[in-house]
Order: C-alpha cells, then structure tokens, then sequence
C-alpha cells in the first residue's frame, strides 16, 4: 500500500445527506419474508444507505453495526439481543444466559415477531464461534424471520448458503446506480436535469454511488458543460477514500497488483503476467472479479477485464512515479512488439506519457498517416503540443503532415522548421516543406513553384525517398506537373549528361535515363579519367601513361582512338559526340555538358582540408551516408590513389562535424557523423573513443557497452589484438559518468 498521510474517515458519513431512495431494490429485498438477504461489494456502493432505509420501512427490525470488538462470540451475542430488546417489548432475553441458550432466546424472539435482523460489516468477522452463530441465525431464518446481511467482500460464513441456494446474494452490480438513478443524484446536486451529464458520470464512475458523489459534490463544474476529469473529482480524497476504506479490506497481495495493474488497459492472466512480471495475475485477478471490486468483465472477451474509469485514474495516482514509469513503458513495449499500433497509441494517450507518445509514433506515425487515422494524430498533436517533451524529428514531420492534413498550415511549418533546424541546408523536412508550399502556392505561380517541386522530386529519387502524405487536390496538381515536366524535358535548362563518381562510375542522359556502354573496360576508364580533370587538357602521351601504366599494348595510338571513337559513336544519338574534345595535341572534356556529383565532393573536400566549418554545414546533407566509393568500378592506380584521398575526405569531414556538434551538446548528430566515420575507418580508436563519449553524454549506457563490446571483437577476430590501454581507460571513464 502506498506511503500516504494518514486521515480518518471513521467520521465519514455512511449516508450521504442526499442519497437516492432505492425503491427496486427494497422492494427486491422485502419479496423475501423469510431467510437470507446478502449485500455485498465494496465500500461507496451504498450498502449502508440501503440498509438504513431498509430499516427505515420495517417493523420490528434490529440493526447491528458490526465492528471487530463483535468477534468474539458474547460481545456479539450481547450486542445482538440488546438491539433485538431495542426493537420489540416482548419476548425479553437474558444476557446472563450461556452463548447457547443466549442465541436460541434471540432466534424464539425474532420468529415470534416476524422480525427484520440487519447485519452491517459483516467483512470485520473472522472468529470462527460468532461465524457459526451467524450461519446459525442463517439457517434458522427460514422458519419465519428475515437476516438482511452487508458485507465488502463476500464472507466465507455465508458461501455454504449461496451455492445450495438458501442466501440470497445482491452483489456490484445489484448495487450500482442506474444512468436514471445518476441522473437523480445530478439533479438533487445541481437543481438541474442533465441526461448527457448523468450518462457520462455513469460510463465513468460506473453507477459507483461514491464516486458519483465525489463528482458532485465539488460543483467546480457548470451543468450544461461536460467537465475534463480533473475538474470534477476530489483526487486527494478519492485517494484516501480508497486508501482507507476499500484497501483495509483487502490482502496486501491484492493491493499491490491493483496498483500495478491500473497501468493496464485490458487485463488477462497473460497480459499482466507479462508485463508485471509476476506470477500471481490470475489469484489477484479472481478475487477482484468475485467480490465486484474496480473491475468490469470485457463485453465478447472471456477472462478479460476493464477498469471502472474512475478507479483506475485513482489507482494509478497512488503508484509510485518512478514504479509507474517503468510499467508503462513495458506496457508499451507489449503492444509494439506485437504490431498492436493502434493500441499503443491509444495507451500511451490513455496514461498522458509524451515520451510513449513519441515512442510508439516513432514506429508508427507514418502508418497512421497511410491509414488516415487523424482524429489519433490529433490526439497525440495536442498532447505533445503541451507538453514540453523535447521531440525528434521525425515525430516533428509526422505532426507537421498531419497539420498539413487539417489545414493548419502555420503549424505544419512550425513543425517542419523545427526538424530541418536539427539538420543541414537541405534535408528530408526541409524538402517535405518545399513540396507543399509549392503545391499548395502552384497554381498563384506556376513557373515559380514548378522549378520548387522539380527540384523536389529530384532529390526524393536520388534518396529513394517516397512522398509525404498528400490529400487527393495536391495529388492531382502534382500528376499534372509531372505530364508537363515530361513534354517540356528537351527545352530543360539541365546540362544533358549527368554523370555519376562515386559508387560505379556511371554516365547518364538525362533525356530518358539512357546509361551509356562502352566496349571495354579501358574505355570506361578513358572517360572517367577525362571527366576527373574538369575540363583540363592531357596530352596522348600521358594518356598512355594513366590507362596502360605497366606495359603499352601493340598499338596503343589505334587502340586509344578506337576507345573515344566508340565513345562519341555511343553519343552521336542525342547530338553530344562534341563531348570529347580535341585541341592543341590534348584531350578534354566540355563540361558545359556534363552535370557531375565530384563538383560538390571537391568543393567539399577543399573546405575540409581549409577546416571551413561554414561550407561543412552548409553541405552537411552530403555527410549523412557515405557518399560512395570513389570510381569503385575502375581498377587502375590514379583511381585507388584517388579512392583513398576522398574516403580520407569523407572520415575527416564527418569528425569535423561530429566535433562541431559534440562541443554544442548536440550529441545524437555528433553520433551520427562518428558512426559514418566508421563505417570507412572500422579500426579506428579515436573515431570510437569518441562514439564512446557520445554515448555517455546521451545516457545511453547499454549501448556503449556493445559497441565497445562490438570493437574489441573486431580487433580481436581480424587484426587478433587487444585495445590499446588508451582505449580501455577513455571505456571507463564513460562508463564511471553513469548515475
């Protein structure tokens, strides 16, 4: 049970001033002139009340409120016969009498005067002589009289007369208030009559009497108004209610998985099993179930169970926060790891948590989009919105596109701003922006936003990017821009020969994609060494020197210009044969033709050698995947040596901008360019030993004991040595930072 401050509630009045009369159930109760009446749930069902208004119609009647000085057999007795004597005149019992001759005296005087005996607390009896006198007094009823018995949970003393039948059991749901019955309350509360307000008190409260009371009795609410539930309920005293009147009932087992549980949406045995790693879910969950206490059974669902709204918030505020935490997220993990998507949204909205908001859109904003299930992105947009929760962004550009979906367009550009500030010039959201813009703004000026989409659509396909959502009016706009993109493709601006260096060297007409062949590996070497001197002239000579570097063939004159022959034959077809030049004994390339992706790696490169941090951020985007192998299909030297120049390039660059972002506490982007370093210079200490540090400043202490792990595996399978002493001291000290 949780640490909470002590407050009595003996003095707590067990019949609310305004309460509802419960006729039905009185007239249920008083068919029965003879035998056993049960009345069983937990505290604030009205019981008492019921009882007291019981009596009330009934004559002669003895009420006895049971408290634990009744568990022993002639305080019982003592008490019972002086409520009796209290009742009628006649029929006068001897308390001097011994226990036996004392309880059949009470049993003579309650058959001679047909009377009503009331029993109220019956869960403080546990002496096992006075729970015989009980089932004595139960047995003996059936001959004229009647036993009206209250109780929280069910008494054993009574379970014999259930099952064959002899005890009339009126349990929870006998119990709870009906949505007119509510609606009673509301109106004797407010002096209003408010269906819509008695409906939601009843789906929330679940005709708890208690609860609906709590409700009420606040009026921090207008009538006419549905409040939020904050609004309408007491959470400190409902806390304390239930901590001291429904808790001291029930066994310290029971509690704690109570506690626990509330965390969960639909409970079974394996759910909560599994995510409160215990073993007890089933014992615990029986006995809630039985005795009618916070739990509704799952309509369609055998052996599952729901929570009474109004319990579960309670329940879950007496949890302790840190306990709470790690439950919910387990929670969470349940439902992903099961692909239950719509289920973990709905959790982590039910529990109020950002960061298992964040958690689940995070793997499955985008099918939510595809599904179109916006009134849950709304949802989660609102919840975040106020939160405060740092976001990443990607959950940035989900909620950007789901502003964009309503209509909300300063809220998707907020929302996209705030992603792209976490990259570079040119990134996935700053691109998403651009779409947009420019199919929402088109048709105001088309020239001006049908260069912004192309521009668009070209970087998606060079990133094998897809779309972001688009609404069937945007759809359409851009199918249109496509079909006039395509007829107007030869009046295009864009140099007609598009040319790619790094990973295979590849030579391509824009026109129609065509790549263009050459007969001999030679000859794809010819060119790429032409198109890497940048429009410089070589002479033959030196020609010879690049392509056969160790032994001239026969002829190699014939060869090399059979090789740019076949060349210029193979461009002929869309007029670019021009591309190979001949001037002044020396060869080039016009590069007015060829659109090239070394440019941007050189200008790159030469701000990396310069340590230019400005032209590094401003092209950081060519940084976030290793841009290729440098003419990774061509063997000879020049190009290896080449290879090695610009992969030195790309691991210098990446560290220059992980330093960049590591010393302004940006450290998953930091991460991010250390682990590109990596992936070309694997054995590098000083790239990990900063992965390492990355890893300590984000807390994420499981993962650098991996990738530590990872490295000296690495070290020890292909280089078969260990980390050097510098390594293994620079691993503790970011393990010895963890809390």
């Amino acid at each position: 049970m949780s640490n909470i401050e002590a407050m009595a509630l003996r003095e707590f009045p067990k019949t609310f001033a305004k309460s509802v009369l419960r006729r039905d159930l009185l007239d249920k109760i008083e068919s029965i002139p003879s035998g056993t009446i049960l009345i069983c749930s937990m505290a604030g069902y009205g019981k008492s009340t019921l009882l007291s208004q019981l009596a009330l119609r009934n004559q002669p009647v003895a009420v006895c409120l049971l408290d634990h000085t009744d568990n022993d057999l002639y305080s019982f007795l003592e008490h019972l016969s002086a409520a009796i004597q209290r009742s009628v005149t006649q029929g006068e019992i001897d308390s001097g009498d011994r226990a036996s001759t004392l309880l059949l005296r009470i049993c003579r005087a309650a058959l001679a005067n047909r009377m009503t005996l009331i029993f109220d607390n019956c869960q403080v009896i546990t002496d096992g002589e006075v729970c015989r006198a009980l089932q004595f007094l139960v047995a003996e009823a059936e001959k004229g009289f009647r036993v009206v018995m209250g109780s929280r949970i069910l008494p054993g003393f009574a379970a014999r007369f259930i099952l064959e039948g002899r005890c009339r059991l009126l349990g929870r749901d006998d119990l709870a208030l009906s949505e007119k019955e509510t609606g009673q309350l509301v109106r004797m509360h407010l002096n209003v009559d408010n269906r819509q307000l008695a409906k939601s008190l009843h789906d929330f409260t679940g005709g708890w009497a208690a609860g609906v009371t709590f409700c009420l009795r606040g009026r921090k609410f207008m009538a006419e108004k549905l409040p939020a539930w904050e609004d309408i309920v007491d959470i400190g005293l409902l806390k304390k209610y239930i901590t001291f009147e429904i808790f001291t009932d029930l066994p310290e087992q029971v509690v704690k998985f109570a506690q626990r549980a509330s965390i969960i949406d639909s409970l079974t045995v394996d759910v909560c099993d599994t995510i409160l790693e215990t073993g007890d879910s089933g014992e615990c969950l029986n006995f809630l179930a039985e005795n009618g206490i916070f739990l509704q059974e799952c309509p369609g669902e055998p052996k599952a169970f729901r929570w009474i709204a109004i319990f579960r918030k309670a329940m879950s505020e007496l949890l302790a926060a840190p306990e709470k935490t790690v439950i919910a997220e387990r929670a969470l993990e349940h439902y992903l790891r099961r692909k239950m998507h719509l289920e973990a949204i709905d959790f982590a909205l039910n529990n109020g948590k950002p960061d298992l908001i964040c958690r689940a859109l995070s793997l499955c904003g985008e099918r939510l989009l595809e599904e179109k299930q916006f009134e849950i992105l709304g949802s989660c947009a609102r919840v975040l919105e106020k939160s405060g929760e740092k976001l990443d962004a990607f959950i940035y550009g989900i909620l950007a596109q789901y502003y964009y979906v309503i209509g909300d367009y300063a809220k998707m550009d907020y929302n996209f701003n705030m992603a792209d500030s976490m990259f570079g010039k040119e990134n996935t959201y700053s691109i998403q922006r651009s779409l947009y813009r420019g199919l929402l703004r088109y048709e105001t000026d088309p020239p001006k936003y049908l260069k912004m989409i192309n521009n668009v659509l070209f970087y998606l396909s060079e990133y094998n990017l897809k779309l972001p959502f688009l609404l069937p009016r945007e759809q359409k706009v851009l199918e249109k821009i496509k079909s006039r993109t395509s007829a107007d493709g030869k009046a295009s601006n864009r140099k007609p020969l598009r040319v790619k260096q790094f990973g295979a060297f590849k030579v391509i007409v824009v026109e129609d994609g065509y790549e263009v062949s050459w007969r001999t590996k030679k000859g794809g070497e010819l060119l790429a060494y032409l198109i890497s001197l940048n429009g410089k002239s070589v002479e033959r000579s030196h020609l010879f020197d690049v392509i056969w570097p160790d032994e001239l063939p026969n002829n190699p004159v014939a060869m090399l210009h059979n090789m740019i022959y076949n060349i210029r034959k193979e461009l002929s077809a869309y007029k670019l044969e021009k591309l190979i030049q001949y001037k002044n004994k020396g060869y080039s390339i016009d590069m007015s033709l060829v659109d090239c992706d070394g440019e941007i790696v050189s200008h790159v490169c030469s701000a990396i050698a310069r340590k230019d941090m400005d032209t590094l951020l401003e092209n950081e985007v060519i940084f976030l995947k290793y841009w290729g192998e440098y003419l990774e299909n061509i063997t000879g030297l020049w190009a290896v040596e080449r290879k090695e120049y610009y992969d030195k390039m790309f691991v210098n660059g990446s560290q220059l901008l992980a330093a960049f972002y590591y010393d302004n506490g940006i450290y998953e982007k930091a991460l991010a360019f250390l682990q590109n370093a990596q992936k070309i210079d694997i054995f590098s200490e000083r790239i990990m030993e900063k992965i390492l540090n990355c890893y300590s400043k984000l807390g994420k202490f499981d993962k650098l004991r991996l990738k530590y792990e990872e490295f000296c595996d690495l070290l020890a399978g292909e280089l078969d040595i260990q980390p050097s002493a510098d390594l293994q001291s620079a691993y503790q000290r970011s393990m010895q930072r963890k809390v």
